[in-house]
């Protein structure tokens, strides 16, 4: 039973944690998303990360990847907005 409740306090803690990473990474535009990422992935290149931490870098890395995508989306959005107002001035002249 203590071996469960073990794994219920990592699975909180891991939990906890992504919420802190979400709520750090939802602050980063995307010049500093970018950037943090690539730190991490130059320290997962370059040294012996201990399994430890393994998990972090790429939890941490999987959500700056996609905070990355969804900052391009939404920037892919307003420039088609903005084209197609421009588009439609330019008709009505």
């Amino acid at each position: 039973m203590s071996s469960n409740n073990s794994r219920g306090k990592k699975v909180n803690l891991k939990e906890k944690r992504i919420q802190q990473f979400r709520k750090e990474i939802s602050k980063m535009n995307y010049q500093k998303a970018n950037e943090e990422l690539d730190i991490i992935l130059d320290n997962l290149r370059m040294e012996e990360v201990p399994i430890e931490e393994l998990y972090e870098y790429h939890m941490k890395g999987n959500l700056l990847a996609e905070h990355c995508k969804n900052l391009l989306s939404t920037l892919e959005q307003e420039i088609v907005e903005i084209n197609s107002d421009h588009e439609l001035d330019s008709l009505n002249y």
